[in-house]
């Protein structure tokens, strides 16, 4: 019995596989709709259906498919179990609403950083810190740097929330 519910969890893990290397190739049809075929499948598995859902996420942000990203990222929300789960989806919301210029992206983005580092997630961990610069590059946010002294030096400042509103 034991056997027979690992085969179906074992066959999407590899078409999720599958899936990622077809977007890494650049075939994102493809991803899309390998993604797609595995989710009638997972519906009993929360935690891979999550993975494909942020997976269509992504696939969505970089199409620039805004409507697709937000239906996906509202059907992954209700699939968030456990720290780890959400500190995944955490990783992707805050990617897609820190490029679209959103508030809270950034925060998100910080918010999956520390629960990863906290628990030794490496791997996704990297992936956050990465989506972190990637952010900072786009925007020339710097990191400030703290000393013991009392006092506060600011040269050239900006408020990146104060900063998007007056733009948009």
């Amino acid at each position: 019995a034991l056997k027979q519910r690992e085969e179906p969890v074992t066959e999407l893990l590899r078409g999720e596989l599958k899936a990622q290397l077809l977007w890494a190739r650049g075939e994102v049809a493809g991803a899309r709709k390998m993604f797609t075929a595995l989710l009638s499948n997972a519906q009993e598995h929360p935690r891979t259906e999550l993975r494909l859902r942020l997976g269509l996420l992504t696939l969505a942000m970089l199409d620039g498919d805004d409507t697709q990203a937000r239906l996906q990222l509202g059907r992954a929300e209700h699939l968030v179990k456990t720290p780890y789960d959400q500190a995944l989806l955490d990783h992707r919301a805050g990617l897609w609403q820190a490029r679209r210029g959103e508030r809270c992206g950034v925060m998100r983005l910080q918010k999956a950083e520390e629960l990863l580092a906290a628990s030794g997630h490496l791997r996704d961990l990297l992936r956050v810190r990465l989506a972190l610069a990637e952010v900072a590059a786009a925007y020339n946010y710097v990191r400030p740097e703290l000393s013991n002294d009392w006092q506060i030096t600011i040269v050239a400042g900006r408020h990146p929330v104060v900063e998007r509103t007056l733009t948009d």
